[in-house]
């Protein structure tokens, strides 16, 4: 149904002739060299008329992923949430603002540990989501892993079970974001959501460029590592 919902709204945009960011990467080998964003300031009638499809389609979703980029959206964050809480819709949140406000509501937020450090310093996550009225915070470690907080569940830390060769990042967060959501829709453990979106990160990292994590990828390697072949 995402995958569904996602191209429709691409359709959307394309037609309404709304100008998406283009982003040209330079690569050496497996080497990012530089990176070039082609893109406009979205026009406030253009926006007022993606908040209304988005409404739309906000009953074919299961779960919205908000990846806020500073782009476009952040003045809109707020009424993104408020949408899809008034359709019974869960959605997380992957922030770029140090203003976590603007998130109020979200029921996942999935920073990474600089991000979260940037926006909270030393305050607590149970703090954090109790002044923000967040339900839990995925907080992404790189090669340590990820840290899970929730208003109900104490801290889960969880280190890959699988060191990868790592050829390109590009792309390896939002895909744990969604491996998580994945997960959650899927009604696994917290411990083995974490474990399918570390895995499925790790199958991108090992891939040049802006690429996918195939189901089949993720499955094969999630065996092979609860036999220990890995």
């Amino acid at each position: 149904m995402a995958a569904i919902s996602s191209l429709l709204s691409r359709f959307h945009l394309q037609q309404e002739r709304i100008e998406t960011t283009v982003k040209t990467r330079i690569i050496s080998g497996s080497h990012h060299l530089v990176r070039i964003d082609t893109e406009a300031a979205v026009k406030e009638t253009d926006l007022e008329n993606i908040l209304r499809y988005y409404r739309v389609y906000l009953e074919k979703c299961d779960y919205v992923i908000f990846s806020d980029y500073g782009k476009h959206f952040q003045q809109a964050s707020k009424e993104i949430i408020k949408s899809a809480k008034s359709q019974g819709k869960p959605i997380a949140v992957d922030p770029k603002s140090a203003d976590w406000s603007i998130y109020r509501g979200a029921d996942l937020l999935t920073p990474n540990r600089q991000e979260y450090n940037q926006s909270c310093g030393d305050e607590k996550p149970s703090s954090v989501l109790k002044r923000l009225d967040i339900g839990a915070i995925l907080i992404t470690e790189g090669s340590g892993g990820a840290s899970y907080y929730s208003g109900n569940k104490k801290a889960i830390i969880r280190k890959p079970k699988q060191m990868f060769d790592v050829t390109d990042t590009c792309g390896a967060g939002d895909t744990a974001v969604a491996g998580f959501v994945v997960s959650q829709l899927e009604n696994m453990s917290i411990e083995e959501g974490l474990d399918f979106a570390n895995i499925a990160a790790g199958v991108v990292c090992q891939k040049i460029g802006t690429q996918v994590a195939v189901r089949e990828e993720i499955d094969s390697l999630l065996r092979a590592t609860d036999k220990g072949e890995v």
